[in-house]
């Protein structure tokens, strides 16, 4: 489906015949009795193996891919994804929230690693979703990392990892996604991909050993997994020297604290202490003029959840 360049063809043939298959994988999934929710029609098209141009992307699911599922009765939703390479990715998923006709049918944004400053606008357009989250191990520079670290044979899957990971979430919500996706659920000691990169996991599998690691990762995931629940909503936090005081009298800055307010009502605070003494934090829930305080303390370079009853 790729000419000598190795871009996507444009031709009708070529473009039905890939909306097609898109529609069959969802109905052969469905008679194993396994619904798909959402499709995502390409995976990093600016990094992909066979290239989209902005025009061929957006024209391809106006006219080929929504359609088709159109005439097959297919429920699925499409989503703009996932996008990954700044301005390619960028810009064609920006050139979707901007053309009314491809919005009639595109439902939300898959978006990771290099789009997070693109968040805001897309997310006034349609839900965004983040779909990738950073591996670890890069021999980059990336924020929250030192290149130092960066191994060819093996991932850390260490705790620096973790706080990484807490503090990715962090930004990338602030940013305005919707959801968050951890990418490596389950890897061996090497956690080496399809490219030769070794990679972090959430969890680890020794093969001599048969040894299973719970990883410091999967922890910061579980943090906000298991008390968020689907449709809360981020509320607003503010910090001071007063509100967030540590034992060394450091200032517990606001940034390293997100809320949310789940549907049943009750509030999750999450927060996370880079300091490398244990702190103990005062947390306020509710407003200026009417707030039940709590006080807990917080691990070295850790995090902890705080959840209030409805």
């Amino acid at each position: 489906m790729m000419d000598s360049s190795s871009n996507m063809k444009s031709d009708a043939q070529t473009l039905g015949a890939h909306a097609l298959y898109i529609a069959r994988f969802v109905e052969e999934y469905a008679k194993e009795g396994m619904k798909i929710e959402a499709i995502h029609p390409q995976n990093e098209p600016g990094y992909a193996r066979v290239h989209w141009t902005q025009s061929l992307f957006i024209n391809y699911i106006k006219t080929y891919l929504a359609p088709t599922f159109a005439q097959r009765n297919l429920t699925t939703d499409i989503w703009c994804g996932t996008m990954s390479k700044d301005p390619d990715d960028t810009n064609i998923a920006k050139a979707i929230a901007l053309d009314a006709d491809a919005m009639k049918y595109v439902k939300g944004f898959g978006v990771q690693w290099n789009l997070q400053a693109a968040v805001a606008t897309l997310a006034a357009k349609a839900p965004v979703m983040q779909t990738e989250h950073k591996c670890g191990n890069y021999n980059f520079d990336t924020p929250y990392w030192d290149k130092s670290r960066y191994s060819s044979t093996k991932p850390q899957n260490d705790h620096l990892y973790g706080e990484e990971s807490w503090q990715l979430i962090r930004d990338w919500t602030v940013s305005g996604v919707s959801s968050y996706s951890a990418w490596n659920m389950v890897l061996d000691t090497t956690g080496m991909s399809l490219d030769a990169w070794p990679q972090n996991a959430l969890l680890v599998v020794d093969r001599t050993a048969k040894k299973l690691t719970v990883t410091p990762a999967y922890y910061v995931f579980r943090h906000f997994s298991q008390y968020i629940t689907p449709g809360a909503t981020r509320i607003g936090t503010s910090g001071s020297s007063d509100a967030f005081k540590g034992a060394n009298n450091t200032a517990f800055n606001s940034l390293n604290a997100l809320a949310f307010k789940n549907p049943d009502g009750s509030i999750i605070v999450q927060v996370y202490n880079k300091n490398g003494s244990p702190t103990k934090a005062t947390i306020g829930v509710g407003t200026a003029f009417s707030q039940t305080l709590y006080q807990f303390s917080i691990p070295a370079h850790g995090w902890a959840t705080l959840r209030t009853s409805p």
